[in-house]
């Protein structure tokens, strides 16, 4: 129901008229001639709204009001009292109000409220709410109960027992929530507190007493420095200039532009953050470092720990990923894994369980890295271990060592620098072995010294110590023990030779020469300074003594002994040899037993088996049990043993002979010296087809047969001659001398008679069979 309308009309151009208009159930009286009015129930006569006791006034009459200011007002409620050193204040309702020394403040409604020297401040209703104080003008509490602004521009909007005491203070509601000494905010919630230009928009106990903060809820949460933050959660404490929290319990930013979030995190660097996790710590000094989460990692300057549990990132820009218990220092990384430690500058572990990087005395250790695997370490510059388990890079102390490789495997270890181990299982590369490489396999080794080597593979091969530039390409039990040797495959061969080769062969041993070769077989040896050697092939066949380029292309038990047989071969057979000084360029092609002695250069045993084949040049023999003395000669047998009474081999050579005079003269084997030579007890049967030119090839020619005999003395006796053919051109100038065959001291002698003054060249080819006389009856 509308009680009073009042309006200001006109007429005319006249000044305005103020018009009263009652409502329903009202009366309007003036009140003398002063202007004033009364406002009365309808048919009573007692007044409702009457003149204050300030000038221009209003009061509700009867309720104990009191307007005693100029222009104030306090019409409703009871016992509401403004205050003459209050004008234009009004208390609209509410009971025992009071605005006291307040020029233009209002009261709403309420109880117990009060206005005290507050220009132009305002209380919408509540209890027991209080503005007060010098230089509280502007205030404001909206409502509540027991709330107090003591602050100029001061605002409540409501709750119980709330201080606002600094400029431009803001409440806006909760309880027990106090702004003091700034301009400060409170959204709401209880017991929080700000003492400067912060913002607590709710929770409990939360404290900000840092310029340009923020608190956004939670309980307990402190906020110390300018223009932080803490977002929510329990304990937690932003300490640094622009620092940030932004949850979770009991974490703290302790330094300038850090941000924390979690459980029991600290940040004690700046510009650094724990995003999550609980009890995590960048550790005091420690710079633009971070923790995205886990629990109980640490890091230092720089450096990131992305999780997991226990980790530490204390090295200047280190970084571990995640994992447990891993470490890294020297701005070192760890991926992740467990109980890894990047022990030195700019190494960096993948994963994995025990892996480490570590330095040593005198040695930086730099740049190195492991791939993962368990029980890895490495203590060189520039190492890689890529897996595997129980690897190991050592340092012996030399800072320019590293740059080594272990791509995998177990137990091995590398003491050099430039090495590298591919996998297998306890392998190891002793110190000063540098540029060496083992592939793979099992208990492989390159001891001290040896650089540049290689192990390809197999077990328990050992490139021993002092042997550069050596090789093993796999098998079992191996040894190269020289400089640039090789070792292909095989098992439990060896070389303490330099510069030597064994293929894919077993128990091969190449010993104290150089340039030696076996391709592969069985038990073969190449040793004493038998340079250039070849064994291809074959079972314990033998070179040494100082056979240079000497072959035993195959078979068994071949032998090159005694010394300086060089360039000669055995191509294959059994149980062959070559012996004693002096046999060059000579050659068994196969069989069995046979052999080649002293002094036999430039001779060949074909094949067969016993053949003996010395003293003699330019021989050839086959057969069995052959004896070939005498240059050239050219012997087979085919009897059981050419050591039985009966027994016979043949045999063939060629003389020549030059001749310049008409003296019977003998042809050689060799065109010089060498005879055919007999042997005691023997017969000899001949055919012999000799012939002379001469410059101008005019010729003769004879064949002969002849016997000759031996006693046991070796002295020759001629049985039988017989010519069986002349030949000659029909030069008539030639004149023909002689050709015959005859016994000399331990010889069988072809003589030709030349011409005087004509220079004659004379061929002989003699074949027959020299057989051993039958034992006496």
């Amino acid at each position: 129901m509308q009680l009073v309308k009042i309006s200001k009309g006109g007429s005319g151009g006249g000044g305005g008229v103020t018009q009263i208009i009652a409502g329903t159930g009202i009366s309007i009286s003036p009140v003398g001639g002063t202007g004033v009015v009364t406002v009365c129930s309808s048919g009573g006569t007692a007044p409702i709204v009457v003149v204050g006791s300030g000038t221009a006034s209003t009061i509700r009459c009867g309720v104990g009001n009191l307007a005693a200011a100029a222009c104030s007002m306090s019409i409703g409620g009871c016992t509401n009292v403004v205050t003459s050193d209050s004008p234009f204040a009004s208390i609209v309702g509410g009971s025992n109000n009071t605005i006291c020394c307040s020029t233009y403040t209002s009261i709403s409604g309420g109880c117990l409220n009060c206005v005290n020297v507050s220009d132009f401040g305002a209380i919408s209703g509540g209890c027991k709410n209080i503005i007060t104080g010098a230089n509280t003008d502007f205030s404001t509490i909206g409502g509540g109960c027991l709330n107090l602004v003591c602050t100029r521009t001061g605002t409540i909007g409501g709750g119980t027992c709330n201080l606002a005491s600094g400029g431009n203070a803001t409440i806006a509601g909760g309880s027990l929530n106090c702004v003091i000494n700034g301009e400060g905010s409170i959204g709401g919630g209880e017991q929080n507190m700000v003492c400067s230009s912060s913002a607590i928009s709710g929770g409990v106990c939360n404290f900000a007493c840092g310029n340009c903060g923020f608190i956004g809820g939670g309980t307990c949460n402190v906020l110390k420095c300018c223009f932080s933050s803490v977002v929510g959660g329990c304990d937690n404490k932003a300490l640094g200039n622009f620092s940030v929290v932004l949850g979770g319990a009991c974490s703290c930013a302790f330094c300038d532009c850090s941000i924390v979030y979690g459980s029991g995190n600290r940040v004690c660097g700046c510009n650094s953050a724990i995003l999550g996790g609980c009890g995590n710590l960048v550790v005091s000094g420690s710079h633009c470092a971070s923790i995205l989460g886990g629990s109980g990692n640490q890091v230092g300057p720089l450096a990131i720990v992305g999780g997991g549990c226990g980790n530490n990132a204390g090295g200047n820009s280190a970084v571990v990923g995640g994992g447990k218990n891993n470490a890294a220092t020297q701005d070192a990384g760890v991926l992740g894994g467990s109980d890894n430690s990047a022990g030195t500058q700019y190494s960096f572990i993948g994963g994995g369980l025990n892996n480490c990087t570590v330095s040593s005395t005198g040695s930086t250790n730099r740049c190195s890295t492991i791939g993962g695997g368990d029980g890895n370490v490495i203590c060189q510059a520039v190492g890689f271990i890529g897996g595997g388990g129980s690897n190991k890079m050592i340092c012996t102390g030399t800072a320019s060592e590293g740059f080594s490789v272990i791509s995998g495997g177990f137990g091995n270890c590398t003491c050099s620098n430039r090495t590298i181990i591919v996998g297998g299982c306890q392998n190891c590369i002793l110190t000063s072995a540098k540029g060496s490489i083992i592939v793979g396999g099992d208990v492989n080794a390159v001891r001290c010294g040896s650089c540049y080597s290689i192990v390809g593979g197999g077990c328990s091969n050992e490139v021993c110590q002092n042997s550069c530039f050596s090789f093993i390409g796999g098998g079992n039990s191996n040894c190269v023990a020289s400089s640039a040797s090789s070792i292909v495959a095989g098992n439990i061969n060896c070389i303490t030779a330099i510069n030597s080769f064994i293929g894919t062969a077993c128990g091969g041993f190449i010993d104290n020469t150089r340039y030696g070769f076996i391709g592969t077989g069985e038990t073969n040896q190449v040793c004493n300074d038998s340079r250039y050697a070849y064994i291809g092939n074959g079972v314990s066949n033998v070179i040494e003594c100082k056979h240079y380029f000497s072959s035993v292309l195959n078979g068994e038990g071949n032998e090159f002994n005694g010394c300086c047989s060089c360039y000669g071969t055995i191509a294959n057979g059994l149980n062959n040899c070559v012996t004693n000084c002096g046999s060059l360029y000579n050659s068994i092609l196969n069989g069995i037993g046979n052999e080649i002695g002293i002094n036999a250069p430039y001779s060949t045993i074909l094949n067969g088996s016993c053949n003996l084949l010395r003293s003699t040049s330019y021989a050839i023999s086959s057969g069995i049990c052959t004896c070939n003395v005498r240059f050239g000669q050219r012997v087979h047998a085919s009897a059981a043993t050419f050591g039985g009474y009966g027994n016979s081999q043949y045999f063939d050579v060629v003389l020549t002979r030059t001749t310049s005079n008409a003296t019977p003269t003998n042809m050689f084997l060799d065109g010089s010296s060498a005879l055919f030579a007999t042997q005691g007890n023997k017969m000899y049967t001949v055919n012999i087809k000799a012939q002379g030119f001469d410059v101008n090839e005019s010729f003769i020619g004879q064949d002969l047969f002849a016997i000759f005999t031996t006693d046991v003395s070796n002295v020759v006796t001629r049985q039988h001659r017989s010519r069986y053919a002349n030949y000659e051109s029909v030069d008539a100038a030639f004149v023909i001398g002689d050709i015959d065959v005859v016994a000399g001291t331990g010889t069988i002698n072809i003589q030709v008679t030349g011409n005087s003054g004509v220079t004659t060249y004379w061929l002989a080819y003699m074949w027959g069979v020299e057989m051993i006389k039958p034992e006496p009856s």
